[in-house]
């Protein structure tokens, strides 16, 4: 038997039409979905590859990714991200059916020809899978480092419960985290190709905590001077140590503060429409002072300990401040004390 009947005989193993249909959905599902290691390796490439040289009809596999990919969008109700993926669903699939029909084919010259054309389209489109999806040993890599550092920042209160590739930049992975006596408390933790670890989890919690004490201080200040809501605009950046609160604990108070106050017309919620409201305007040093007196005082009661507290008012011209520093805990008794403090700066120079 020569080599032409042997390989003849080979592809004369038919595969049934709804099984290729089958197959095809199932490949189009995994890799939409992206998740694991599963989805590194690119059987949207690997298996029309195969299918096709067992079946004849390789526009019914192409077509079946295509239909696939836009029903399984629908059915995750996200074709926004599918539009993404199905261009590359399909390419990926074409390229496996091309490369087939070149090894199947009898005729040496056009076997050469469909088989150069498909596996160049493989190469292209593997090179664009792995910026989609990744390969498995930079999977491995990212995994296991965001292992090692979970196990030597959160020492076993954290676990892994699924990885994914970082769409946002087509790099890197993240790695959905969960702490293993709440589960309610989830987060991320990424690795992005530079090897860089970035640890959402604690982001999350300082910024539950900044958003807290932010909305507190900007209570007490509303609620026991004559300031409102309209006039001040208050940030406060909480320093919180690694590992040491869970993701929706509240601030404890342990640690230092920075307050951030802009005496200045401000959005205000509790503003009705079409009413208007008197804007502020600090015509010299003892004015703002008075206003910033009482901001201070409200914040010295709360009993934070505060690293670093600023009370600003920009003038007209945009570039010139009124302002007062108040640095590691100090304090001030009086509006003469604090008049002291206030300082004209000029930001322009």
């Amino acid at each position: 038997m020569d080599k032409v009947s042997s390989n003849k005989k080979l592809w004369d193993r038919k595969v049934p039409a709804e099984l290729v249909i089958f197959i095809m959905f199932v490949t189009t599902w995994i890799t939409y979905n992206g998740k694991g290691l599963v989805a590194t390796i690119p059987l949207v490439i690997i298996i029309p590859l195969v299918l096709r040289l067992f079946y004849e009809n390789g526009l019914l596999i192409v077509v079946t990714a295509f239909i696939s990919s836009i029903s399984i969008g629908m059915i995750k109700d996200d074709l926004g991200y599918g539009m993404l993926l199905i261009p590359a669903i399909v390419l990926a699939a074409f390229s496996g059916v091309m490369t087939a029909k070149g090894i199947k084919n009898e005729d040496k010259k056009k076997r050469i020809i469909f088989t150069g054309i498909g596996v160049a389209a493989i190469i292209l489109t593997y090179i664009n899978y792995i910026e989609m999806w990744g390969d498995p040993v930079s999977y491995l890599k990212a995994k296991s480092s965001i292992q090692a550092y979970i196990d030597k920042t959160y020492e076993g209160q954290l676990e892994i419960e699924g990885m994914k590739r970082s769409f946002l930049k087509m790099s890197g992975y993240y790695a959905e985290v969960v702490q293993k006596e709440n589960v309610r408390n989830r987060s991320r933790i990424y690795y992005d190709d530079n090897s860089s670890i970035m640890d959402h989890y604690h982001d999350e919690t300082s910024g539950n905590m900044m958003e807290e004490v932010t909305r507190l201080l900007t209570s007490l200040v509303i609620n026991q001077t004559d300031l409102t809501d309209y006039d001040i605009s208050l940030y406060a950046k909480v320093e919180v140590p690694l590992a040491k609160y869970e993701l929706h604990d509240s601030f404890s108070g342990d640690e230092p503060i920075n307050v951030d106050v802009q005496l200045q017309p401000n959005f205000s919620w509790k503003r009705k429409a079409h009413e208007e409201i008197k804007t502020k305007v600090y015509i010299d040093k003892e004015a703002f002072a008075e206003d910033a007196f009482k901001v201070i005082t409200v914040l010295q009661n709360a009993g934070y300990l505060y690293k670093e507290v600023r009370i600003y008012y920009y003038l007209q011209d945009g570039n010139t401040t009124y302002e007062v520093i108040l640095k590691d805990g100090e304090t001030v008794n009086s509006f003469q004390e604090l008049n002291e403090y206030v300082q004209k700066v000029n930001y322009s120079k």
